[in-house]
Parts: C-alpha cells; structure tokens; sequence
C-alpha cells in the first residue's frame, strides 16, 4: 500500500527588484524590464520602465541599454 500523497502548493517566488543609481546620484527602482537613455521610448504595448539619463555630450544613445531583473 503507498500512502497518500499531500500535495503543497507552491507561491510563486517574490519579485526582487534592483536599484539603479545613476552617476547623477539618482535613484530609479527597477523590478522589471527597464530602458536607459538618453530620450528612451517603450514601443506600444510594451510595458518598460523609462530611464533617462542626461547626457549634454550626447555619449548616451536616445535607447541606450535595456535591462531586466532574472
């Protein structure tokens, strides 16, 4: 005979989010996807955290880098 088997469910695992700290000294919380730049754009539909980063020199491309928490 086995014994009955108990079931657990599972929560899902929470969502840890990082900080970025621009060179400025701002602080932008990022718990998704996100995009760095210096104008930066979320196509439609597309659910992005914006980050601008002031760039007079223009060394920062309009969408720069795009970053997500794993």
């Amino acid at each position: 005979m086995q014994a009955p088997t108990q079931r657990h469910e599972m929560s899902p695992a929470p969502v840890v989010g990082v900080e970025l700290e621009l060179e400025s000294g701002a602080r932008h919380p990022i718990d998704g996807p996100a995009r760095i730049g210096r104008n930066p754009e979320a196509s439609p539909g597309e659910t992005v955290t914006l980050v601008r980063v002031e760039d007079p020199s223009r060394s920062v491309s309009k969408n720069h880098a795009d970053l997500d928490v794993d």
